[in-house]
């Protein structure tokens, strides 16, 4: 996935957090460069569909730390 957004310019992505987290495992596990191709690309996620747990937000801020995490999850969100 981080391939293919760094190679297709992808700047939004939206996640359920579980899969946010299986993003982040691939995020942590390339090396600096990738991470940095990704960063100048990837500007902001969407996370909703369950609540975003403060660990996995963090995570974001550690490994992307350019790239804002938009949390939509709440009572609205099904309406």
């Amino acid at each position: 996935m981080i391939e293919a957004f760094t190679k297709e310019g992808v700047t939004t992505a939206h996640f359920i957090p579980a899969m946010a987290n299986s993003f982040l495992d691939q995020v942590e596990m390339e090396t600096e460069e990738k991470r940095t191709s990704l960063a100048k690309t990837l500007k902001r996620v969407f996370a909703g569909g369950e609540a975003l747990a403060p660990q996995t937000a963090a995570r974001f801020a550690r490994s992307l730390p350019e790239t804002a995490v938009i949390h939509g999850y709440g009572p609205t969100e099904a309406t």
